[in-house]
């Protein structure tokens, strides 16, 4: 045998134990042959094209670029990120409007004692309760992130986290929403994972994994089918966090901090009188697509018009990625501010 044969030999066999452990990982890590094949099963089960979004492979020919997320695998292919005057790597000081009924109080104050605990702290948040809950004032604010319920009917939105940033990739303002039409009878992991899930959109995280069937990673920031195995953030959240705000500082208190960032933010922010109207105008346009092919789809039916061959109603909407179990959509608004809406799909 010559020397050329050895080296194929080689190479050959680095390949496949690549493609092994490559195969290994995707299926969860099994720990025997039978979980394999059953892991393998549910793929199979479940494998549609729809899944994939094959125009990432080129890029997204009208995104600004940049990191797009490390370890995170879902969203857009850019880091938007709070910017309140606060001191450069002194961690996220938030406020979060709590306009939720007493059937959410619970759930929510334990996400957003959850997203608080890390060693050393990443993220403050303070809620602000908004007097009489109203759905009416679900609105997007500058500055702050506003968490709603309320009923939006049979529209395939089981939650969903709409932000609102500018041509820097600076957020503006965050709206996360819980449906109380699925949601309201759903049990207690399910409303802590939602919660979570999207309060975590809301600070700027995309998804973790997006792939329900391989093994959970145990943070609410994963697909999964399994909510009781994710209701918590996890340690990849946190890092992904502490790379994008760093630490809070011990040296500077939460008043100074909130004073400079309040300061900040309404000298330098220019925004546009008809924002809110062009946000509200979008989200009745995306709502309706969602509806419509989240029903198509219930039908057996193609999501496509098949006299011209485009998707239903996206209204200058664009799809950054979509699968069963969620979906991430993109539209400019006015005067260089985006909308970007991270929607979870009711599990049927």
């Amino acid at each position: 045998m010559g020397l050329g044969s050895c080296i194929s030999g080689c190479v050959t066999l680095i390949m496949l134990a690549v493609t092994g452990y490559l195969l290994w990982h995707f299926l969860g890590q099994p720990e025997s042959f039978d979980e394999a094949l059953t892991n393998l099963n549910n793929v199979l089960d479940n494998f549609s094209f729809d899944d994939f979004d094959f125009s990432n492979m080129f890029g997204d020919l009208d995104s600004n670029g940049g990191d797009g997320g490390g370890d995170y695998s879902g969203g857009s292919n850019h880091t938007l990120i709070w910017d309140l005057g606060q001191a450069t790597e002194n961690g996220l000081t938030l406020t979060l409007k709590n306009n939720l009924d007493e059937t959410w109080q619970l759930e929510y104050q334990q996400a957003v004692a959850n997203w608080m605990d890390s060693d050393p702290g990443i993220v403050q948040l303070e809620s602000v309760r908004v007097e009489d809950y109203l759905k009416d004032k679900c609105k997007a604010e500058d500055g702050l992130m506003m968490v709603c319920n309320y009923n939006d009917g049979d529209n395939g939105m089981l939650g969903f986290n709409n932000l609102v940033f500018d041509q820097n990739d600076i957020i503006y303002s965050s709206v996360a929403v819980m449906n109380e039409y699925y949601l309201a009878n759903a049990d207690w992991d399910e409303r802590l994972y939602t919660m979570c899930h999207e309060v975590g959109h809301g600070l700027g995280l995309d998804h973790t994994d997006e792939n329900p069937y391989n093994k959970d990673l145990g943070n609410c920031m994963d697909y999964t089918d399994n909510p009781s195995a994710n209701i918590l953030p996890g340690d990849v959240n946190f890092a992904r966090l502490r790379g994008i705000y760093g630490e809070v500082s011990r040296r500077l208190g939460s008043s100074l901090r909130r004073m400079m960032s309040s300061t900040t933010t309404e000298k330098s922010r220019d925004v546009p009188h008809n924002l809110e109207q062009a946000y509200d105008e979008a989200m009745a346009n995306l709502k309706r697509h969602v509806s419509e092919e989240y029903h198509a789809a219930k039908k057996g039916e193609d999501a496509v018009d098949e006299d011209d061959g485009r998707e239903r109603n996206l209204s200058g909407w664009r799809k950054l990625h979509q699968n069963k179990w969620a979906g991430h959509f993109v539209r400019e608004l006015v005067d260089g501010y985006t909308i970007q809406t991270s929607v979870l799909y009711p599990r049927e």
